[in-house]
């Protein structure tokens, strides 16, 4: 049901590469499961509105924001 807004932050492996990774990662260096957010929400009709990646304490963090 429109609209939807779906906010995600999530610990993924400082080697995922978001732009030719697909697939899951299952409990990488990150302690948990690396997806690939962007990817997921756009084949679902969600438009990125907002993207980041920050490092913090030695992990990469990825923020995304998806509407539809």
């Amino acid at each position: 049901m429109e609209p939807a807004i779906v906010a995600v932050i999530e610990p993924i492996a400082q080697d995922y590469d978001l732009e030719r990774e697909t697939v899951s990662r299952p409990y990488g260096s990150e302690h948990s499961l690396g997806h690939n957010y962007l990817l997921l929400l756009k084949s679902a009709g969600f438009r990125i509105v907002y993207q980041r990646e920050e490092q913090l304490g030695g992990a990469r963090f990825l923020s995304v924001v998806g509407v539809c």
